[in-house]
């Protein structure tokens, strides 16, 4: 790992992580040389902070799966080195540094939610003040990551998130970054739910014109997973078919006209997700929606509910 040719310590750092989770997997093994898979833990991490080629810092932060963990939460310099990586200069490793100690906050929060709280402030900050289209993609993208892979030091913050992405809404605004915006609106969501629900009327002219999308499948692939996750954790409180009848029309053409498989399954997942419909509900659906009254998807398990005489 110290040789001066970059390719060569590339493949050092993956040849040795995937020694040390298969050494860590084997019970005899840990236990007699706890000592020696620490101090190559340490050079390793080292390596993924301070190497000068980002593409080898990045490729150590992400092959340190979940074996290691426990490694890396008992030994302080581990977190420590993980902290520098939050603020590399490459947003990817950014990235990868924010989805591990998001990991690790599960085994111990008390030594990594403040880290991870710091770094939500700074990205709000970074998003509330800069005029840079490229940096407000790179700080919504890292809310994002934080949200999904840390959400108990998330909690407290939804409403301050919510006030700094709602302005960032508007007609003008960089499509990557109303990209962000609306994956970032679908993890909140499982954390937000009553926040969130108050704020959807926002987001969904623009969430329906992603699943009208002709010609992007990533923005309906998008569309239809954010709208499921709005539906699992807001459709008791928020009526999506009743207030945007042409949401339902819009779900069905995808069904119907849809040829990327992927996309045909995220269209089951979404009605799923929403739950039974009640027979006069439904029709009034299909009645402002100007569909034939009682179709639906052929694949569709969205079970209408029959009511009991």
């Amino acid at each position: 790992m110290d040789d001066e040719n970059d390719n060569i310590r590339k493949e050092a750092a993956v040849a040795v992580i995937r020694l040390l989770t298969r050494i860590v997997s084997n019970s005899k093994q840990r236990e007699s040389s706890y000592a020696l898979l620490s101090d190559v833990l340490e050079r390793l991490l080292v390596l993924g902070i301070s190497d000068m080629n980002a593409d080898i810092r990045a490729t150590v932060l992400s092959n340190l799966d979940a074996t290691l963990d426990s490694y890396l939460v008992e030994n302080p310099w581990a977190l420590n080195a993980l902290f520098v990586a939050l603020q590399d200069e490459y947003f990817k490793i950014r990235d990868l540094a924010i989805s591990l100690l998001g990991r690790l906050s599960l085994l111990t929060p008390a030594d990594v939610m403040p880290a991870l709280s710091r770094t939500l402030i700074q990205l709000l900050t970074q998003l509330t003040h800069s005029s840079d289209s490229r940096i407000k993609e790179e700080s919504i993208h890292l809310l994002a990551v934080l949200i999904r892979h840390a959400r108990s030091s998330v909690q407290t913050y939804v409403k301050p998130i919510l006030e700094t992405l709602l302005p960032n809404i508007d007609s003008g605004q960089d499509p990557k970054v109303k990209r962000e915006i609306i994956i970032t609106f679908g993890e909140l969501a499982a954390i937000g739910q009553e926040n969130m629900a108050e704020h959807v009327p926002v987001i969904m002219p623009m969430l329906i014109s992603y699943l009208n999308d002709q010609v992007s499948v990533d923005k309906r692939e998008i569309g239809l997973k954010v709208l499921r996750q709005l539906a699992q954790h807001t459709s008791h409180v928020v009526d999506y078919f009743g207030r945007w009848p042409q949401l339902w029309e819009t779900i069905l053409d995808i069904a119907r006209t849809e040829k990327v498989k992927s996309v045909r399954r995220l269209v089951v997942s979404v009605l799923g997700s929403f739950g039974a419909i009640d027979p006069y509900t439904f029709k009034s659906i299909t009645m402002q929606a100007k569909l034939p009254d009682g179709e639906l998807p052929v694949e569709s398990t969205h079970d209408v509910q029959q009511t009991v005489p």
